[in-house]
């Protein structure tokens, strides 16, 4: 079930930095109206985390609707990019 809908058309967060990602992911999504969460818990899946913007915006659209917990579940995680300059050889 879709409780998370897309609300407004928004930019790709790849090439966004950790503030613009929050910014376009709080435009960019709502609760789907016609999904009851309140006091359940809800399993969120995502591709890929990367600042984890999209989630914390997630997570609080949720838990404001009502949500006793949201749980967040991705396939893949990218190495954060301070860490990817000091890695370069």
């Amino acid at each position: 079930v879709k409780v998370i809908k897309r609300g407004f058309f928004s930019r790709r967060q790849k090439t966004l930095s950790v503030g613009e990602r929050k910014k376009n992911a709080e435009r960019a999504f709502r609760v789907n109206e016609k999904v009851d969460v309140i006091g359940r818990t809800v399993v969120l899946f995502d591709d890929v985390s990367t600042t984890g913007a999209t989630m914390s915006v997630c997570r609080k659209l949720l838990t404001n609707a009502g949500a006793a917990d949201v749980i967040f579940l991705a396939i893949g995680m990218t190495e954060p990019r301070s860490q990817k300059v000091n890695n370069k050889i």
